[in-house]
């Protein structure tokens, strides 16, 4: 059945039809009870050549029910089904691949689809999915994720600051409940205790967010310092809510030590942290790449990255220095 849908995708026949479709298989999907009625429907991958299909987002009926239909295919994630979406072989895994690149969808809605969609993929226990996650995904999106929080909160600082006549309260009250819902959301991942992921994602955090944003706020502004910061009361509101919310207990130590025990030379600008065998530059900064030119790099040219724990998985908490003859990144 599903081999005549893709055909009548490709036709030039409209956004509506899409949206017939689409709407079609998420009803078809959310209501299957019968596992060998989903295996004979998941089998021939066409269920995968829908995904990757190339459809017209800028209709938001289409991108609805498109999300809407991925988030339905990852609620069926279990370690049977799972090798219906990720091919091992191919080192393919479009469900997943092709969600995260919404995660920064205007749309309130897309962004939580992705979240619940990444968190139903994340706690199916397939090691070999979860490897290609780690080498082919983790470091683009995980950078990508911090970027935007990070953007989303110079909006919040922004907002505080033009707000002066408390006209804007309900804007600022939404911006709270965002970042604390991304918040949520991060510390649903670390929770999961897959060891790798943490790792990468404890590192972005820590090194590219918490630390050269948060913390350097704390300290007074100095002369000719263009980097990006915001005022030391909404620093401390949202470090506060790190410490409520977040409960990874080796990022929590590595944020609390380097608050109460570190020293300005991790705000320098030749800053680094040893990341396996090389040294990093900390800072807040643009990751090099959009996501999806990102993976479209990594899901292709088939080089995986190899796994080492972050700064905030080592004792030391990730301090800073080290020799500027190490390679950086």
């Amino acid at each position: 059945m599903l081999s005549f849908f893709l055909p009548i995708m490709k036709q030039k026949c409209g956004s509506y039809v899409c949206v017939q479709l689409l709407q079609t298989l998420n009803i078809l999907f959310e209501n299957i009870r019968n596992e060998t009625s989903l295996y004979y429907l998941l089998s021939n991958n066409h269920v995968n050549s829908i995904i990757v299909h190339k459809f017209d987002f800028s209709d938001e009926e289409v991108m609805a029910y498109y999300i809407s239909f991925l988030k339905t295919l990852s609620l069926k994630l279990n370690a049977h089904t799972i090798h219906f979406f990720y091919n091992e072989h191919t080192n393919d895994f479009p469900l997943y691949t092709e969600a995260i690149k919404f995660f920064n969808h205007p749309e309130s809605m897309v962004r939580i689809a992705v979240r619940t969609l990444t968190l139903n993929v994340y706690r199916v226990n397939d090691q070999s999915m979860l490897q290609f996650i780690r080498d082919r995904t983790a470091a683009p999106y995980f950078s990508n994720l911090v970027w935007f929080i990070g953007n989303h909160i110079l909006e919040l600082e922004n907002c505080v600051r033009s707000d002066v006549d408390h006209n804007s309260r309900g804007r600022l009250e939404d911006l709270v409940a965002e970042h604390l819902d991304h918040l949520h959301y991060i510390n649903d991942i670390l929770k999961l205790n897959i060891a790798t992921l943490n790792a990468v994602l404890a590192d972005h955090l820590l090194n590219r967010l918490l630390v050269p944003l948060l913390v350097y706020s704390l300290n007074p502004r100095q002369e000719k310092d263009d980097r990006p910061r915001i005022s030391s009361v909404v620093a401390l509101f949202l470090l506060a809510q790190v410490f409520l919310i977040v409960s990874h207990a080796p990022l929590v130590r590595a944020l609390a030590k380097i608050i109460f025990y570190g020293d300005n030379s991790i705000f320098t600008e030749d800053s680094q942290v040893l990341k396996g065998q090389r040294f990093v530059r900390r800072g807040f900064v643009a990751p090099e790449e959009p996501l999806e030119k990102s993976l479209q790099a990594r899901t292709s040219s088939g080089s995986g990255s190899s796994t080492s724990l972050s700064p905030a998985e080592e004792p030391n908490g990730g301090g800073g220095g080290g020799d500027k003859g190490k390679k950086e990144e």
